[in-house]
């Protein structure tokens, strides 16, 4: 017997090892039967879904996520019957409605398929709204006024977005005679044919406009000492030959919506002055949007103000509001105690 280093005895120990289990392979792959053909041909198993939150495997497609479901309607029905009491129960059961425009030339560079037909049957889910369009250019309101029995009539609409000033004001027409015909026109449109009126701000589309921005600010006035709707298109963006359809098609539908909430920060004071306490408030408008009003004091039994009755107030976005009321039938500090 031959003495081996301890590597050669190792070497000989693992070849050893590696023989007797070489053999005990070669044994069960002779055992093993041979894959049919259709087991060749089988397509390989697919791998089971990765969980939530896991990766998928190398080489496998990203599991699609659900599809969305569409958003609801951004119009309220509620508010809709209230804000538009003649029709607006049919726009928001889904029945036909009817709008129409009466307008001048600015009308009829609009797409109103795209700029309120679509974006009113979206917001108030209500898929059988159609538009029609009295426009002609120079039209005024007053003109309007001389052809309601010929024209407007027919249309019978449910509701009726009156889109004027523009032509007054670049030929120097008169606002009280404009706010007339509007008002003649709304009581019309009510009466006779059963619908709802919107009134739109003229829009600002050319240099030689004039007081456009004028007759603006009174149909705003009018529209919201009448409680109607206004649909703020002066300042819309131009699009390719008038308003910017989705501009104009969003301002509408905001004029339908219920208005948001008015968010005033107060702060005050009270000082002892010679005739008296006097309290000093300041108010400050929050929000992108103007706001006009009154304040009324609130007294409680045997309080005074000098200012008991309400204040007219109109407040630009952003702006404020200073307020200073002398407390009267008090002659010294103490009284207020």
């Amino acid at each position: 017997m031959i003495s081996l280093p301890r590597r050669d005895g190792t070497i000989v120990a693992l070849r050893a090892f590696l023989g007797r289990w070489l053999f005990l392979l070669t044994l069960a792959a002779l055992l093993v039967p041979a894959p049919t053909r259709a087991q060749e041909e089988a397509p390989p198993a697919e791998a089971p879904p990765a969980a939530e939150g896991e990766a998928p495997a190398e080489g496998e497609a990203p599991a699609e996520a659900p599809p969305e479901e569409p958003p609801g309607p951004r119009l309220d029905g509620e508010f809709l019957k209230a804000r538009l009491p003649k029709a607006g129960a049919k726009l928001a059961d889904g029945e036909p409605y009817v709008v129409l425009v009466v307008g001048d030339e600015s009308a009829l560079a609009v797409d109103w398929q795209a700029a309120l037909v679509a974006p009113l049957a979206e917001a108030s889910g209500n898929a059988q709204v159609s538009v029609k369009v009295a426009a002609r250019a120079g039209r005024t309101a007053e003109e309007v006024t001389t052809v309601f029995e010929t024209e407007m009539v027919p249309q019978a609409p449910n509701l009726v977005v009156i889109w004027l000033g523009a032509v007054e004001a670049r030929i120097g027409m008169g606002v009280d005679a404009y706010l007339e015909s509007l008002q003649w026109l709304r009581a019309q449109f009510g009466g006779r044919t059963n619908a709802d009126t919107v009134l739109a701000e003229p829009w600002i589309g050319r240099p030689e406009s004039g007081e456009v921005a004028t007759f603006a600010h009174y149909t705003a006035r009018y529209a919201e000492r009448a409680g109607i709707p206004l649909a703020r298109w002066l300042d819309l963006p131009p699009g390719e030959t008038g308003p910017d359809p989705a501009a104009l098609g969003e301002a509408l539908v905001v004029a339908l919506s219920p208005p948001p909430p008015v968010i005033w920060t107060t702060s005050g004071q009270l000082v002892w002055t010679s005739t008296g306490p006097r309290a000093r408030l300041s108010l400050a408008l929050g929000g992108d949007q103007p706001r006009r009003g009154t304040i009324s004091v609130l007294t409680r039994d045997g309080e005074t103000f000098d200012r008991s009755a309400p204040q007219t107030y109109e407040i630009e976005a952003g702006g404020g509001l200073n307020v200073a009321l002398d407390w009267t039938g008090f002659h010294s500090p103490g009284d207020l105690l």
